[in-house]
């Protein structure tokens, strides 16, 4: 099986190539009726540039939509990987009786790193879940966001306050 990330960017793929594909069947539609109906050349010009900007306007969206999965691929791999790191660095000073200073300092580093991509995700999801509302929708994103990443550094710093042998 695939992993979901090439999942939704195959979806993406498969609803952009229709979407560029019906502008390209509507564009030709429209010139080919222009061009019966006795268009001058500067108005089947003018026609051919609106409908090449709207394609390149959908293929910017593709494009950025694109990023934006890549984008969460990118940052799960890093929390998976920070969430391995942390769990072996945290193994480690477990088996040294609790005694390995470095290895709970790196288990907290990790632990942190893997906090602070969460954060990042949870700021960034929740902007873009409220931000499309009209007219309020951006406040209320950012204030989402702003809330996440409160949340966010406050367990940071829990963290941060972790002592040697479960202490705070």
């Amino acid at each position: 099986g695939t992993d979901p990330y090439s999942d939704q960017l195959l979806q993406l793929d498969s609803y952009h190539q229709q979407k560029l594909e019906k502008i390209r069947l509507q564009a030709q539609a429209e010139l080919e009726a222009k061009a019966a109906a006795g268009a001058t050349e500067d108005e089947l010009f003018a026609s051919r540039q609106q409908w090449q900007a709207e394609l390149l306007g959908a293929y910017r969206q593709w494009d950025s939509e694109s990023a934006q999965v890549t984008e969460q691929q990118k940052l799960s791999i890093a929390k998976t990987a920070m969430g391995t790191m942390g769990s072996l660095a945290e193994s480690l000073y477990n088996l040294s009786g609790q005694k390995n200073k470095a290895a709970f300092t790196a288990m907290k580093a990790f632990r942190i790193a893997e906090t602070i991509i969460d954060t990042y995700k949870a700021a960034q999801g929740s902007f873009a879940a409220l931000s499309g509302i009209p007219i309020v929708g951006p406040a209320l994103g950012a204030a989402a966001a702003a809330a996440a990443i409160i949340s966010g550094m406050m367990r940071v710093k829990q963290i941060q306050s972790m002592q040697p042998g479960g202490g705070a």
